[in-house]
């Protein structure tokens, strides 16, 4: 009984911290910011236009648990974990952030 208490407020935990959307682009785009442009006006005037246009280029599958996004531009298909209100790369992250917008 006690596992079960257990398992289920670990459960409560990840679903309470499921990030979404929002919370996806909040994070995404200083990290798209901070790997594409050097100049501080650069990275201020980016990230007005990156918002939206991650936001429209951006896909949620929610798991309930975690969600997975996917961020579509040209041919390219970069996907994070969200976990925890937090973000894991599937792939080099380095590579992803710096080819994410169009």
């Amino acid at each position: 009984m006690r596992y079960l208490a257990i398992l289920l407020a670990v459960a409560l935990l990840l679903a309470v911290t499921n990030p979404g959307t929002t919370d996806f682009i909040d994070w995404a785009v200083p990290q798209i910011m901070e790997a594409n442009f050097r100049l501080e006006i650069e990275r201020a005037l980016g990230s007005v236009v990156a918002k939206p246009i991650l936001n429209g280029i951006t896909t949620r599958r929610d798991y309930a648990l975690f969600s997975v996004f996917t961020v579509r531009s040209g041919e390219q298909e970069t996907q994070f974990l969200g976990i925890l209100k937090q973000f894991v790369p599937l792939d080099d992250e380095e590579v992803n952030l710096r080819n994410l917008m169009p």
